[in-house]
């Protein structure tokens, strides 16, 4: 029977929970909890899609894990970060996706505001790319999966979920609202419990009065479809949700259909056709052990004339509906207040028609008026930067498309530099021709999930919106691609081609090199000529029938076009800037690609790149950048070392798509620890490998224990290494679930073995993606990090030498909590950049000053800002110091943006003070001499002598006398700072005190409250047994009053009797 139920229920199980995400038709807002697809692994989440969600630093909404996602876009487990509830973020992308269902269901949801059984919209948002749509949480999955797990359920069980559901019906009845897909499925479960509340969910095909349209359209799940549906001769309402609220009861206490049979199981296709006839027939059966109230009302709930079928009045009046009534449930539909909601019916429709408005087609006879209101609105300082043409690929007509996100126009329109990800050179829409050649030869080993939705991107694309009528069900696979088709709406067809490549891309990441190996592909033999650059004479002979005769008058040659000078290549020192962050010119043609969450390592006058996070996908590839000519080298593929001697530790093996990693040089290798990778190729202990930068080959590195017993770490990413002689400190990270660590481990290189060392002090706490470095080759500091649920900016200092922590005091102004940021020393400074908070990301730069660190306080500074949309105010960046020119270089990160953009940067005066300061002095020495000697050749040397000291004397003096001043002044600051510090500190210690106590007195008091509850239920228990004990004992005394009676008037005849005496015996009277 499974087969059959799958094609009853309209094809949705936990294979295609991901597409219950899409808010386009056909699909439902579906706030229920993806355990069921937790649990198979499909919508797991990884840091990857944390990072990159579109709401991340919202004001009120923190992103706990991305639940799954969809063609159109992405559903997010969120937090209220001022209330703590859990809500259901749904990212649409803006554009033709959001159409006039996804509207009228807002409103729908909206006027349903406060009821207990109807799932509830909070608010709408946008952010540049998506409409978000935030909804109650229902963790306890849909009612389909309950009923399916039990079988059946009792007539008790089914009747808390009758009831619940058709009070939520009679208010939709009563705002006008028609469900019309009222089946088991889209209704959810607020939890576990045994009995837990019902939420109705799902208003796509909904029709109401004032929106949507023809109620006489044939919607609705098979299963649930009314008689007067299928013949469609009249038109249909409040009676069809009847009749599917019957099915439904049938349903939860049977376990079938009333139109499923045993025997449907053997063909899909003729089951189809007999649940058709049988609902048109209205052929079902009651089972006899229901009770009575139950056979009468299901009786008159499943009736073929609507006209004389129950109506939803008479069932809340039915017997059976009455029993066991929940108290306060036949109140619910009183208690809704749509003017409650956060937003107004305006603010939605608003909200909503300006996601409509992106990417929409513009008519070329109002560009003037568009352009008017670009050049008002200052979006752009080139007007024609603003607008995109482009041919539709389905009519060939040419469209104007307004760049409202530049972003995603680039990526549709024109390809990135160097090519895609996957290397494609081409733009659009040869990039997707070349992309379907590769799937018709490539597609056999894709997931079914992803061929339907290449099939449904591909259709729109060259055919345009699916117009075609809905098949009735007599193939699953054909009516699946109806329904993928159907969703993408008025998508316009280069988006659809977009979209194509972009899931070509996630699924087979090398397609083009796979596709061009073989000769095949339009970049495989395609001359330069394809690029509208002539080919070369060798090739043109090569492509015709034959080439020119040798003996045929050549034409004379042009004169050759004077040579365009190369760039001048210059080093890192030589382009550095002292004060500001300079993003130098490099000279090669092919570039990593856009990440963060990498990895680099410093070798020499090399920066190596190791892999990282782009699009929501792990990278395994390897650069370097030459620091000394600014040109990127790649290690193409990341492959494995040749094998090695036997009895070393190093195993070669190629490099997997890794984040979160750690990457430190070694002996003239790159050491890599750690990481996150994908599930498939997770390791059980931490990885270690090593990159042999001659050969460019990886290899995996067997790892011991340096105490017998003891277990190899367990794999982490986002934590921290330093290097300490041959000793690697790595600390803090989140393991494979996405938990913070807090523990320090040690990697021995000399001879590969892991420790766990026990370090005292004040510890940091768990953390992930936090900052580290090493002061004086001794001290590793460890600065900011958290968790998913908040940052921090905690300053930690460990003594590599003592093996103690300890939290240094500092000064000055302490940069907010934040992860993901970078940081690297140079001389005795530590410079912080980037990363991002709960909140907003950062776009300053501080400076920390060890060198009083063991005497005296630290000091911080703020050193500047960046702009918001640079790379160095980015989350995931990397951060070195460059010893050889004086300076730190970035590299990567993301902030709504990847970015592969490097930076460099020189503080103010530091050159002077640590790097060849004596031989500038001497020059300017030099310098300012030459001119005094030739202005002056016969003064007296003894008295100018003598002139330069007194002078130099004086000035000495003053400048004492000013230093001690200043110094005075910063000691009564420092001073005054302190005993404010102290005093605030006190009273917050009070005040904590007094929070304790309250805290303490309120549990005291609620745990008082619980007692006296109990005692007074106790009591009113004994009271009752007490009036029940009364009340038996009157009724006994009563029965006694009687028979005393009975006994005195028995008494009295008796002594009549007694009294006649003998003379009465023999007068005969006795």
């Amino acid at each position: 029977m499974h087969k059959l139920r799958s094609v009853l229920a309209g094809g949705r199980s936990r294979a295609t929970a991901e597409r219950q995400g899409s808010l386009e038709a056909g699909d439902s807002m579906n706030t229920a909890s993806t355990g069921a697809d937790t649990q198979e692994g499909e919508t797991a989440s990884s840091s990857a899609d944390f990072a990159e969600c579109p709401f991340l630093g919202h004001r009120y909404y923190l992103p706990v894990r991305r639940l799954f996602r969809t063609t159109l876009g992405q559903v997010y487990l969120a937090r209220n970060k001022e209330t703590g509830q859990e809500v259901v973020v749904k990212m649409l992308e803006r554009g033709p996706a959001v159409t006039k269902h996804v509207e009228s269901e807002l409103l729908i949801h909206r006027k349903c505001t406060g009821h207990t059984n109807i799932v509830q919209l909070i608010e709408v948002f946008l952010t540049p790319r998506y409409l978000a749509i935030v909804l109650e949480y229902a963790p306890g999955g849909d009612l389909l999966e309950f009923v399916t797990q039990k079988g059946q359920l009792l007539e008790e069980e089914a009747r808390w979920f009758f009831q619940q559901l058709t009070v939520g019906l009679a208010y939709l009845h009563s705002i006008g609202v028609d469900n019309r897909e009222l089946n088991l499925s889209n209704k959810l479960l607020t939890g576990d419990e045994a009995r837990p509340l019902l939420k109705i969910n799902d208003f796509t095909y909904s029709k109401s009065e004032q929106i949507n349209s023809d109620p006489n359209s044939a919607l609705g799940s098979l299963p649930y479809t009314a008689p007067e549906v299928l013949s469609n001769t009249m038109r249909h309402g409040h009676q069809a949700d009847v009749w599917s609220l019957g099915v439904a009861l049938y349903k939860m206490c049977v376990g079938l259909y009333p139109f499923e049979r045993q025997e449907d199981a053997l063909d899909a296709r003729t089951a189809v056709q007999n649940v058709l006839g049988r609902i048109a027939r209205v052929e079902y059966g009651i089972p006899t052990s229901m009770s009575p109230e139950l056979q009468d009302l299901l009786g008159r709930m499943l009736v073929k004339d609507p006209s004389q079928r129950i109506s939803i009045p008479g069932i809340m009046a039915h017997p059976w509906f009455q029993s066991s009534l929940p108290q306060g449930l036949m109140d619910l539909n009183g208690r809704v207040d749509p003017t409650a909601a956060r937003q107004s019916e305006e603010e939605i429709v608003s909200v909503v028609r300006e996601a409509q408005a992106s990417l929409r087609p513009i008519d070329t006879d109002n560009i003037e008026e568009m352009a008017d209101d670009i050049l008002a609105e200052e979006e752009a300082d080139d007007l024609l930067e603003e607008l995109s043409l482009t041919r539709d690929y389905a009519s060939g007509s040419m469209q104007l498309f307004p760049r409202h996100d530049r972003l995603r126009m680039e990526d549709a329109l024109s390809p990135k530099p160097g090519g895609s990800l996957a290397g494609c050179p081409l733009p659009y829409p040869d990039r997707f021709t070349e992309a379907t050649a590769f799937i018709a030869s490539h597609g056999d080993s894709l997931s079914e999930e992803s061929k339907l939705l290449l099939y449904s991107l591909h259709q729109q694309a060259t055919v345009g919106p699916c117009n075609e009528p809905k098949p009735w069900g007599w193939s699953v696979v054909n009516n699946a691609k109806w329904q993928s088709w159907k969703q993408l709406g008025d998508m316009p067809s280069v988006e659809a081609m977009r979209l194509y490549v972009r899931t070509l891309e996630e699924e087979v990441p090398a397609w083009w090199a796979q596709h061009t190996a073989g000769g095949a592909g339009a970049g495989a033999d395609d001359t330069p000529a394809a690029n509208g650059v002539p080919p070369p004479p060798a090739a043109a002979a090569a492509d015709g029938d034959a080439a020119p005769s040798a003996s045929a008058p050549a034409a004379a040659p042009p004169p050759p076009p004077p040579p365009v000078p190369a760039p001048k290549t210059r080093s890192v020192a030589e382009v550095v800037v002292e004060g500001s962050w300079v993003s130098p010119y490099i000279s090669s043609d092919k570039r990593p690609p856009p990440r963060y969450e990498h990895a680099t390592a410093l070798i020499g006058s090399e920066l190596y790149v190791v892999g990282g996070n782009y699009g929501g996908r792990y990278l395994n590839d390897t650069w370097a950048l030459n620091l000394e000519n600014l040109t990127w080298k790649a290690f193409v593929p990341s492959g494995a070392a040749k094998p090695v001697a036997e009895g070393t530790p190093r195993v070669p093996a190629a490099l997997p798509a890794i984040a979160g990693h750690v990457a430190v040089p070694w002996e003239g290798s790159v050491v890599l620890v750690g990481g996150h990778m994908k599930a498939k190729e997770a390791q059980p202990d931490m990885p270690v490998r090593l990159l042999d930068t001659k050969a460019g080959t990886w290899s995996a590195v067997e790892c011991g224990v340096a105490e017998e017993g003891e277990e190899l770490p367990r794999p982490r990413g986002g934590h921290s290494g330093v290097l300490v002689g041959s000793k690697l400190f790595i600390f803090g990270g989140e393991d494979m679930m996405r938990r913070p660590l807090g523990e320090l481990l040690v990697l021995d290189l000399a001879t590969w073995q892991w420790s766990r060392p026990e370090a005292s002090g004040t510890r940091p706490g768990p953390r992930s993606a936090h900052a580290a470095a090493l002061y004086r080759n001794r001290y590793l500091l460890v600065f900011g990090g958290g968790s998913v649920a908040h940052c921090n900016n905690e300053l930690h200092c460990l003594d590599t030498q003592t093996l103690e922590w300890s939290q240094p005091a500092w000064e000055g102004p302490v940069p907010p909590p934040r992860a993901g940021h970078a940081g690297a020393i140079l001389g005795s400074t530590w410079f912080i950049v980037g990363g991002g908070n709960n909140t907003s990301g950062c776009a300053d730069m501080y400076a920390l000053d060890l060198s009083p660190l063991g005497s005296g306080p630290v000091q911080w500074t703020l050193v500047g800002n960046t702009p918001v949309e640079s790379a160095i105010a980015s989350e995931g960046l990397s951060l070195l110091p460059v010893p050889m020119a004086g300076c730190m270089i970035s590299f990567g990160g993301y902030n709504g943006r990847y970015h592969n953009a490097v930076h460099v940067y020189r503080p103010e005066g530091y050159l002077a003070t640590h790097v060849g300061a004596p031989q500038q002095h001497a020059a300017a020495g030099q310098a300012a001499a030459a001119p005094a000697a030739k202005a002056a050749p016969a003064a007296n040397p003894a008295a100018a002598a003598q002139a330069a000291a007194s002078s130099a004397l004086a000035a000495a003096a003053a400048a004492s006398a000013e230093i001690a001043k200043h110094r005075a002044e910063l000691e009564a600051a420092r001073r005054e700072a302190a005993a404010a510090k102290e005093a605030v500190a006190h009273e917050v210690a009070i005040m904590r005190r007094q929070l304790e106590s309250s805290q303490g007195a309120a549990a005291e008091a609620e745990k008082a409250l619980e007692e006296a509850r109990t005692a007074l239920e106790a009591e009113q228990g004994r009271a009752m047994r007490l009036e029940v004990e009364v009340a038996e004992a009157q009724q006994a005394l009563g029965r006694m009053e009687e028979l005393e009676r009975e006994l005195q008037k028995y008494r009295l005849s008796a002594g009549e009797k007694k009294g006649s005496g003998i003379w009465g015996y023999i007068s005969g009277s006795g």
